[in-house]
């Protein structure tokens, strides 16, 4: 993981930690009514606080491309709270890092089939083309990477009804280099909801985009507007000439 990724992740952990200080210094330690209540609200933001030091450790060792490390942080996070989104979106990257791809996909279905909790993480566009490239990368089943990219077609706008990109696959049919391509343009062309995006990261995307998909104009035209902001920009015009032909 490349700096940015680190400096991303360091300020989502320090924002936990923060929540959970906040939490606790809104107790009010001349409430006497709920002793229990008060005992039960000190366990939680004491495993916040702890939960967070560990996505904090985590997101140091993703930053120095140590994936075991990383892995093992999340580990406990996830011990504390299964229902922790940022350790397991961590847990995922850390796995994804080591080349564990079946464990990167388990821990995609977790946080996109939560039962009874959820957050944006969970239901961001860009962790379900995460998803459908782990299943591709796993060798997992076509019908559920469609589901899942109908599921983001469908949490593109938060449910009010604009799709994520003008594309439709059949769960009978199986197209891997087009589902593929499809999810490293979205990958490249929107950030996520609960974290700046890498523009090295996306500049590669779109280019996996582009070699998946080569007759698709506005993954090129895409790929373009990324070289230009990376300051490539013969690359760049090359780029928008191949998909001003397509």
């Amino acid at each position: 993981m490349a700096l940015q990724m680190y400096c991303r992740l360091s300020i989502i952990a320090c924002a936990l930690f923060a929540a959970a200080s906040t939490a606790q210094s809104q107790i009010n330690p001349m409430d006497t009514r709920g002793k229990g209540n008060r005992a039960a609200t000190d366990r939680f933001v004491a495993q916040r606080k702890q939960t967070a030091k560990y996505n904090s450790d985590a997101a140091n060792a993703l930053s120095k491309k140590e994936y075991a490390a990383a892995e093992v942080a999340c580990r406990e996070a996830l011990a504390i709270d299964k229902q922790d989104a940022f350790a397991w979106i961590y847990f995922a990257y850390a796995s994804e890092g080591q080349g564990k791809y079946n464990q990167a996909l388990k821990a995609y279905r977790a946080l996109v089939y939560s039962h009874g909790w959820g957050s944006s993480i969970n239901s961001d566009p860009t962790t379900l083309m995460r998803y459908v490239l782990a299943l591709s990368r796993s060798g997992g089943r076509w019908d559920e990477a469609v589901a899942v990219f109908d599921r983001a077609q469908k949490q593109a706008d938060g449910g009010r009804g604009m799709k994520l990109v003008d594309a439709q696959f059949d769960s009978a049919r199986p197209d891997w280099n087009g589902m593929k391509a499809v999810a490293h343009y979205v990958l490249g062309t929107r950030s996520p909801r609960h974290e700046p995006a890498d523009p090295a990261e996306q500049l590669k995307h779109l280019e996996a985009a582009v070699r998946l998909k080569p007759s698709w104009a506005a993954a090129e035209t895409a790929y373009g507007r990324a070289l230009e902001k990376a300051g490539r920009r013969e690359d760049a015009k090359a780029a928008f000439q191949r998909g001003a032909r397509k």
